[in-house]
């Protein structure tokens, strides 16, 4: 994982945010709900009548700031868990004299590298290592006559916020 990640929103942090937001809201509604009260009254607003106009719209205007701000978030997090993959390159070789050894790459391409040339390395000639596609595996060849073979998976690694 490269070191120059943006810390990513904690849940307790996303939490806060939507009661936050959800507090506003209620606020926001409130002073709708006193506004629609008061263009019902056809009595000229009072001070106090102008100061819940005023509360009202300032509600709102940092309700939307805020709705803002957690889609933001979202986003954020959604993008944080997609970067946050992180996928290591098996290379196994099956040999009929030793254990099955594995080898782990940070790319695909190194890891196919690596097990072709093992593939040529340790068969009798080039024309004997049978490369094979298998459904799940990057790469699968077979370089000698008693099954000898090595093979390449990928293998996802999580990270979790």
């Amino acid at each position: 994982m490269s070191d120059d990640r943006l810390p990513h929103p904690t849940a307790d942090a996303y939490e806060r945010a939507c009661a936050a937001l959800e507090k506003l809201y209620e606020r926001a509604q409130s002073a709708e709900a006193e506004r629609d009260r008061l263009r019902q009254d056809p009595v000229e607003m009072s001070g106090k009548h102008r100061q819940a106009a005023k509360d009202r719209d300032e509600a709102r205007d940092e309700l939307l700031r805020k709705a803002d701000l957690v889609a933001v978030l979202d986003d954020d997090v959604a993008t944080e868990q997609e970067q946050v993959r992180a996928a290591v390159y098996v290379v196994m070789i099956q040999d009929r004299h030793a254990d099955p050894e594995p080898y782990v790459f940070s790319t695909a391409e190194a890891a196919i590298a690596y097990a072709r040339q093992h593939a040529l390395e340790y068969a009798s000639s080039p024309d004997d290592v049978e490369e094979e596609p298998v459904d799940g595996w990057l790469y699968h060849a077979r370089y000698s006559g008693e099954s000898d073979s090595v093979w390449v998976i990928e293998k996802e690694l999580w990270d979790a916020p």
